[in-house]
């Protein structure tokens, strides 16, 4: 999920989404401002492959895609 900070990972732009705030508020301690909610625009308009196949496979078809136009 590139940069929400839930991911573990660092980046430059860390952002705080509506999905995080639902994990937050589903372990009971928390309610959740949905309102603050960050907006995660990575995979926006990337098609059901995006989600259904792995990280390689949609790499794989990018770089085919890419390479083809060039």
């Amino acid at each position: 999920m590139n940069n929400e900070a839930m991911t573990g990972t660092h980046t430059q732009n860390p952002i705080i989404s509506r999905i995080t705030l639902a994990l937050m508020e589903d372990t009971g301690w928390y309610t959740a401002n949905y309102s603050m909610a960050e907006e995660m625009s990575w995979g926006r308009n990337l098609g059901c492959d995006f989600v259904m196949k792995s990280c390689k496979e949609w790499i794989t078809q990018k770089s085919a895609r890419y390479l083809i136009k060039f």
